[in-house]
């Protein structure tokens, strides 16, 4: 997103729906004030911290589905007014990222961030090469089946400890 805003691209105080019109929520404040960008990345949306229906599965909806789905939640607190943690504040600013540049989120973070720093061994999206190397979990002693994060923007980047030790330097 501060890449886009250094771009001019994107304006911080726009509201969310400029860049992303397909977004609504429920909204018992009356007269709060709009879900900016800045908001969003500051966590002062007012959203909810996460929608857990469907966030683990098998084959997670497209962050466009989930966006739409939202019409369906409402908002926590009025915009603007209080810091709470949220999910998805930042699959609402990945939604953004894919209208503004026309690609989907996980091609947009490799081509202009993990890829110009170098870091080869990170993803938004599991690789046969990045799932070959990762973690398995086990539950009853047994391999537990991976389940697909439907919240990539706010969690679902898999990386080594080369590259993340990259992106602090």
């Amino acid at each position: 997103i501060m890449r886009l805003a250094e771009r001019n691209q994107v304006d911080l105080d726009e509201p969310v729906t400029t860049y992303a019109p397909e977004f609504a929520i429920r909204n018992r404040f009356a007269g709060s004030k709009p879900i900016t960008l800045r908001a969003l990345l500051a966590h002062h949306s007012g959203l909810p911290s996460d929608v857990l229906k469907g966030m683990w599965v098998d084959h997670p909806v497209s962050l466009a589905d989930y966006v739409t789905a939202l019409r369906e939640e409402s908002l926590a607190s009025p915009p603007q007014t209080l810091y709470k943690y949220s999910n998805i504040d930042f699959s609402l600013l990945g939604k953004v990222i894919e209208n503004v540049e026309h690609q989907e989120f996980s091609r947009a973070m490799q081509q202009g961030l993990l890829t110009p720093l170098g870091m080869a061994d990170s993803s938004f999206r599991p690789t046969p090469e990045i799932e070959r190397r990762t973690a398995r979990g086990y539950r009853s002693g047994k391999e537990a089946t991976r389940l697909s994060l439907r919240d990539t923007p706010a969690g679902g980047m898999l990386s080594s400890v080369n590259d993340m030790s990259r992106w602090l330097r």
